[in-house]
């Protein structure tokens, strides 16, 4: 009985072990996958922009929304929040899709009632998460006209000097 128990306690702590791997290369592999998709894309996108602004006629960059600083912010900005919202959002969307079905399956296997409890009480937790998002991500887009004129101005400010030290 007793080596039968120490058997079972060693099996057991194996399989905690190479649960424990697991999860450790699955994440390894989670977060690299989606790193490196995110940044790839964020490239891509910085690299169409350059192109398409350097084909761009020169009337263009003479509007006030179009002004050297108001472009410079846009590089910088937009593919940043390509990157800020396809990186670890679907991660964390994948994430959680892959636990709340891995989650439903055992409830289901195991405690039927709770787990269709659990289930539906899942739409008032989406409308949860949704409005939380939408209060999260609601003040951000406020400020982004007022960041593209103040770093055109820093821009425009920018080239003014280099003009008058040229002229010294």
């Amino acid at each position: 009985e007793a080596n039968e128990l120490w058997d079972d306690a060693f099996f057991l702590g194996w399989l905690w072990l190479a649960l424990v791997i697991a999860v450790f290369v699955g994440n390894i592999t989670m977060f690299y996958g989606f790193g490196i998709s995110s940044e790839k894309l964020a490239r891509v996108v910085r690299i169409n922009m350059v192109n398409k602004l350097t084909r761009m006629h020169p009337g263009y960059f003479d509007l006030p929304e179009n002004s050297v600083g108001a472009v410079t912010d846009r590089l910088a900005t937009d593919a940043t929040l390509i990157k800020a919202y396809t990186g670890e959002p679907l991660q964390q969307a994948f994430l959680s899709g892959f636990s709340i079905t891995a989650g439903l399956v055992i409830g289901l296997v195991f405690c039927w009632p709770i787990a269709l409890m659990a289930l539906a009480a899942m739409p008032f937790i989406g409308a949860a998460i949704s409005v939380q998002w939408a209060i999260m991500t609601g003040g951000s887009k406020n400020n982004s006209g007022e960041n593209s004129g103040a770093s055109a101005v820093v821009g425009e400010a920018m080239s003014a000097v280099k003009t008058v030290n040229s002229l010294n």
